[in-house]
């Protein structure tokens, strides 16, 4: 099962990060770190910071952009893997993260990210993902519920809710899990393969062309 891109333009292509995409990165986090609750960062990274993040990632797992080539600003979102927990048992589990520019929303760029995400996913033989996504009881200027129902209609489940989780511009926020089940879940799985390992047989715009 991967995210339906039947409605999905061809708006965008999707490529694997580099550490020479951190200042475009960095432009479209920081609004989310200065701004809004969906993140709990309350520092936005420094390019340095960011470049060093796009290098670890991709040691492990795809980090990957979607660019516009008409654009100006060509970077309109990146999203990548990360370790849902450092044990060892952990590893065919990954969190999810994705950020689109707020100019650029509600244009299929995310659920074209997510596809790409899902894809290199199975290909490393992760077999759940998981999201952690932030909510309130009810929208105010920092967070609405855009983010948890994107997450619904891409087939993520919710699975728990943890309250006041943490508080950001004075407010407490709660957290809530879901996950997208890739499998097959059999015993004795084979542990999965490094980003790293595999690139050397990828071509690096694998995910150049977005589907209809």
């Amino acid at each position: 099962m991967t995210p339906d891109l039947s409605s999905v333009a061809r708006v965008c292509s999707i490529r694997y990060a580099t550490p020479e995409d951190a200042a475009a990165l960095c432009a479209i986090y920081k609004p989310y770190v200065e701004h809004s609750a969906i993140t709990f960062d309350t520092i936005a990274p420094t390019e340095e910071a960011m470049a060093r993040k796009i290098t670890h990632t991709l040691e492990r797992y795809p980090f990957v952009v979607a660019t516009l080539e008409a654009s100006d600003n060509p970077i309109v979102g990146y999203a990548y893997l990360s370790p849902l927990r450092p044990r060892n048992a952990y590893v065919w589990s990954a969190e999810t993260s994705i950020y689109v520019d707020s100019s650029s929303r509600n244009h299929g760029i995310g659920r074209a990210l997510y596809a790409a995400l899902v894809t290199e996913a199975k290909a490393l033989g992760i077999q759940s993902l998981f999201a952690c996504v932030t909510c309130c009881d009810r929208d105010d200027e920092h967070l609405s519920d855009a983010s948890l129902q994107f997450h619904r209609r891409l087939g993520f489940e919710p699975i728990g809710r943890f309250p006041h989780t943490g508080n950001k511009f004075g407010k407490w926020y709660d957290i809530t899990w879901m996950v997208y089940p890739l499998g097959p879940f059999e015993d004795n799985p084979t542990p999965p393969l490094l980003f790293s390992e595999t690139t050397q047989s990828r071509d690096t715009n694998s995910h150049q062309s977005v589907p209809q």
